[in-house]
């Protein structure tokens, strides 16, 4: 039962409406007005309302956990798309359990995940690894009716999610580029070549040499075995690769801030500056980009901001994601 003391009338009574509209809100299911939400929110804080999580659960035939499958907790982006996840889901009245696969092919754990997530009856998934879910996994899923956000290209199956226009604000720096006279731009994504063919930031890459007249050369896109090397060592790679097989660059645009600091503690050791000698863009806008020695220019990768839209997704507050985000340009002293 719950508190007898204080119970969801009493919330619904200070807060001025229904205890339908109070259980929508602990219950994190159905629609409920920004200024209700609101309203309720204040009311149980007052209140000091706790909901009885077992009786919902059983009511529900649904636990009040989430899951968050990821696979590098080191990478400062992923550590606030997750702390920004944890946080929405317990604003909503639910736990989030974090996940994590240290390497690409974890097939078995990854399994073993999955055996506990339906076992637990899970209300919702929300996997930002690069780790493929199969048919068989997402069938079983399915007949659970446990609702999933997949981040990974590789699925079996894979449901529309937000895009990201990296060509507006990569446009905005490209232009910047060609004032300062650059024309070999290296792109470094860190990620194997299967991930980095269809990624939006590549595809504008692609595009945009072209358009600004820069010269074409495979040669300088650089891609990686991420997650088994941490970006930042991926960066360091990729400099000392372009170095050593003498390949031309006068300009570095790393997929996620994190390749920055390698690419730059690399240059350094072949006695190039940013942004003197070599110009520096990267993407995702994570804290630690604008505190570094030169600042990093980065394109706004609104990870916090997805990051609760994926929770909201799975807990059934949002039907559907806005049809896209801009990722705006930041320029900073690297460029």
């Amino acid at each position: 039962m719950e508190n007898n003391v204080v119970n969801r009338k009493a919330v619904a009574a200070l807060a001025g409406v229904s205890t339908t509209t109070v259980t929508r809100v602990t219950s994190g299911r159905g629609y409920v007005s920004p200024e209700a939400r609101r309203k309720v929110e204040e009311a149980i804080r007052k209140l000091n309302y706790q909901p009885n999580q077992v009786a919902r659960s059983l009511r529900m035939r649904r636990s009040n956990m989430i899951a968050i499958i990821a696979e590098d907790i080191v990478n400062p982006y992923y550590s606030e798309v997750i702390e920004a996840m944890i946080t929405e889901a317990r604003r909503y009245g639910y736990i989030a359990v974090l996940y994590i696969l240290t390497e690409h092919v974890e097939s078995e754990k990854l399994n073993n995940i999955i055996d506990e997530i339906c076992n637990n009856l899970f209300a919702g998934i929300v996997n930002i690894t690069l780790i493929p879910f199969h048919k068989k996994e997402l069938e079983r899923l399915a007949a659970l009716h446990i609702p999933m956000v997949n981040l990974s290209d590789g699925s079996d199956s894979q449901e529309e999610l937000i895009v990201l226009d990296y060509e507006t604000g990569m446009r905005e720096a490209f232009g910047i580029l060609q004032e300062k006279g650059k024309r070999r731009l290296a792109f470094v994504s860190g990620t194997p070549w299967g991930f980095v063919k269809s990624d939006g930031r590549y595809l504008a890459y692609q595009k945009l040499v072209r358009e600004f007249g820069m010269e074409e050369d495979p040669r300088l896109v650089v891609d990686g075995d991420y997650p088994i090397t941490k970006y930042f060592e991926l960066g360091y790679r990729a400099v000392q690769k372009l170095q050593r097989e003498h390949i031309p660059f006068d300009s570095v645009f790393c997929m996620t801030d994190m390749i920055a600091p390698g690419v730059v503690r690399a240059l350094s050791e072949f006695g190039r500056k940013v942004p003197e000698d070599i110009c520096l863009f990267s993407c995702d806008n994570v804290q630690l980009s604008g505190m570094l020695s030169p600042s990093v220019s980065t394109l706004e990768g609104h990870g916090k901001e997805l990051a609760r839209l994926y929770v909201q997704y799975v807990l059934g507050q949002v039907k559907k994601f806005p049809e896209h985000f801009t990722a705006e340009f930041i320029r900073r002293e690297s460029l």
